[in-house]
């Protein structure tokens, strides 16, 4: 059993495939690749229970082998090996012999059906969406996930399947972000509410970038759905998630707050006075104050250290003068994504929320709860 293959044709593929197997495994086999050859096809997939990627490359060997590999070594050695090179690999004995040149490895190999397989799931819902639109509703959220929140729903995206329309929401309790797109005319998905789990969500952002990279925004994605797992297909990759089993918060409640009042700022003038703000903030907060007036915002904050900063930028509001208190580093996460010149900030009171809103855009909408200073 053999399988030859150049080193660029198999690197890539490992280094994708790896991106999900953890440095410590509680199983020995999820430290493995399972790489498998058939009818001139080879497959490559990694795990780590949650996640599961597979890279598919047509034009190999017509042998038939099936065998697992420890992932950091074979990406490794074929990352040392030099350009141009041919890989083979010759499987006996329950070990792999690699051989590219003069170089020579013995690798061992663990049985490969102990391999956990998530691909093998049944899908009740199926939809394609394009790369770029994908791509968009979750750059615009995906900042807001929780990480390794003890409310684990929040470690996650929120994907809102329903008629037309798919709403990716993300939040961490502090913040929210929402976005959605629209799907073709003759999709129409039944309802479905799933949460996609932080590092499926970093695994689909890293192909979606990389099909980008490589001329691929025309292209679509495949999603499948049941009630526990997310299959996801787009060109050579598959990439197969558990599902996140959990309540997501009543977003669509808080997006309807009443915020009666609008000011319209540039936004790069706010990300950059809030960036030289953030120098003086409390190493703690992060809290700035924004004050509202005639046309006139002013940023500024203090920390123990009895430093203080001030900044005013001109913005577009006529209306009682407000002063409320935010997370510095929330708002510029915020702004950073939304794709506009100027950008529009709801707010009611001291006391309430901060909406942001890109100008006639109403499929996306930042939110940023308010802090005392």
């Amino acid at each position: 059993m053999n399988i030859s293959i150049s080193r660029e044709q198999l690197l890539p593929a490992l280094i994708s495939t790896s991106s999900v197997v953890e440095k410590r495994q509680t199983l020995p086999i999820l430290s493995n690749l399972l790489i498998k050859q058939k009818n001139g096809l080879l497959s490559i997939t990694g795990s780590n229970l949650e996640v599961e990627v597979n890279k598919k490359i047509s034009g190999v060997g017509t042998d038939e082998v099936e065998v697992t590999l420890a992932a950091s070594k074979l990406v490794e050695i074929c990352r040392a090996l030099p350009s141009g090179s041919t890989i083979n690999i010759k499987i006996q004995q329950g070990k792999a012999i690699l051989t590219s040149g003069k170089s020579r490895f013995t690798l061992k190999s663990l049985p490969y059906n102990e391999f956990p397989d998530l691909q093998a799931m049944d899908y009740q819902e199926r939809f394609t969406l394009p790369v770029t639109a994908l791509k968009s509703i979750l750059e615009l959220t995906s900042f807001s996930m929780a990480a390794q929140d003890v409310r684990y729903y929040l470690n996650g995206i929120l994907l809102e399947v329903e008629n037309n329309r798919v709403v990716a929401v993300a939040t961490d309790g502090h913040r929210l972000s929402k976005s959605e797109a629209v799907l073709d005319d003759n999709q129409t998905p039944d309802k479905h509410q799933i949460i996609i789990p932080r590092k499926a969500i970093q695994e689909i952002m890293r192909l979606l970038t990389s099909l980008s990279e490589s001329g691929g925004e025309g292209e679509s994605v495949r999603l499948e759905l049941n009630n526990k797992h997310l299959k996801l297909s787009a060109g050579d990759t598959i990439i197969t998630s558990t599902l996140i089993n959990g309540q997501f918060p009543e977003y669509e409640s808080i997006l309807a707050a009443d915020l009666d009042k609008s000011i319209q700022v540039d936004r790069q003038q706010f990300v950059e006075a809030l960036t030289r703000i953030a120098v003086l903030t409390n190493d703690r907060l992060h809290g700035v104050r924004l004050n509202f007036r005639d046309n006139l915002l002013k940023i500024s904050t203090n920390n123990p250290e009895q430093e203080e900063a001030e900044d005013e930028i001109s913005c577009v509001y006529e209306g009682e003068e407000i002063t409320t208190s935010f997370n510095v580093n929330y708002i510029i996460e915020a702004l950073k994504v939304i794709n506009s010149d100027n950008v529009i900030i709801n707010i009611k009171d001291k006391d309430s929320v901060c909406l942001l809103e890109k100008p006639g855009d109403p499929l996306s909408a930042w939110l940023v709860m308010p802090m005392r200073l």
